[in-house]
């Protein structure tokens, strides 16, 4: 029996953010694995809402097809529980982030809904415990991946002059303006090194060009392409990626695994999924929303305290076991109940 796969979430054509991403590298390699795959975009569904049409029809059409639900908290469970109306059975939840037993809490979901997914698949050790505390037994952690064809050459990293990367979302909680605070002081301390930012600029971080004006060794490059080689090869001519982050949203970030590709050890906060991937052989863990945990361990990088190039070997040898072929194998998704 041929076997076919109903994908639905947010599916931007040009992807700008982690869960758009993640989904479209979920479709991609699905494709390698289901003799059919009918994605749906299920971004926006207010004010797109054929795309909850397109999802019933599919259900009516393919009956005994298995059903991927990637959605943020609040519109998955309208999905969620419009399936379970539908009486429909193979519903799996690809959940988004690293809060969601704390989320279905927060909101008042009724548990139930989740309890009788066929599973939930988390990506964190964290997530599992927290919805086995409310009685969600059903829910199984699976690593964020992506298709892995090209490392870059690594680069040593004892240079005098360091280079710091930030590459993600340009927000306030993101940890930006601690990093910027951190950077004006260490240059008062007459250390020479510089900082770059790549990634969307937050609709509600507009000030943030303002911020960073004044501060010479600061830069927003914009947009940084890591389909292409080239956007690793840029990555990985740095020395230390800076991820202070505590964005409520935050799950396994995306950028952890692309810092791993480009041998970049990460300064990371120590917020939802990331003490899970983070740790003293990749990088360096700290307390989160602390400016001067972050400006100890940049002066550590510029004092020549971490032994950087052993970390930058390790990221990359720690990549390949995101690749999605080795983590969404036909072997695991059997293993997980994914596929049937």
């Amino acid at each position: 029996m041929k076997k076919t796969l109903i994908f639905v979430g947010p599916l931007k054509k040009v992807p700008d953010n982690g869960v758009a991403m993640k989904n479209h590298l979920f479709v991609e390699r699905f494709k390698e694995v289901f003799d059919k795959v009918i994605a749906i975009d299920g971004d926006k569904p207010k004010k797109r809402p054929w795309c909850i049409a397109e999802m019933v029809v599919a259900t009516l059409l393919h009956p005994n097809a298995t059903i991927a639900v990637s959605f943020s908290v609040m519109t998955g469970d309208k999905v969620l529980r419009l399936l379970r109306r539908l009486n429909r059975k193979n519903i799996y939840y690809w959940a988004v982030g690293g809060t969601l037993h704390q989320r279905l809490v927060e909101l008042g979901y009724d548990l139930d809904t989740y309890k009788k997914l066929d599973a939930i698949y988390v990506q964190s050790d964290k997530i599992v415990r927290g919805l086995e505390a409310l009685g969600i037994n059903n829910s199984i952690k699976v690593d964020n991946s992506k298709r892995i064809d090209y490392y870059p050459v690594l680069h040593p990293k004892n240079n005098s002059d360091k280079k710091f990367v930030f590459f993600s979302r340009v927000h306030p909680e993101k940890g930006c303006q601690e990093i910027i605070n951190c950077t004006k002081r260490l240059n008062d301390l007459g250390y020479k090194f510089t900082v770059d930012f790549y990634g969307a600029l937050d609709k509600d971080y507009q000030e943030f060009p303002s911020r960073i004006s004044g501060v010479h060794n600061i830069s927003y490059k914009g947009f940084l392409d890591v389909k292409k080689n080239e956007g690793y090869d840029t990555l990985a001519s740095y020395d230390v990626m800076l991820f202070p982050t505590y964005w409520m949203g935050e799950g396994f970030p995306g950028v952890v695994i692309d810092a791993y590709i480009a041998g970049l050890p990460i300064i990371a906060s120590n917020w939802n999924c990331n003490e899970e991937v983070v740790d003293e052989r990749t990088g360096v863990i700290i307390p989160h929303h602390d400016e001067d945990a972050l400006f100890i361990a940049m002066k550590k990088v510029l004092d020549n305290e971490y032994d950087l190039d052993a970390m930058s070997i390790e990221c990359q040898k720690r990549a390949s076991q995101y690749d999605n072929r080795i983590v969404l194998s036909v072997e695991n998704l059997k293993k997980i109940g994914f596929y049937k």
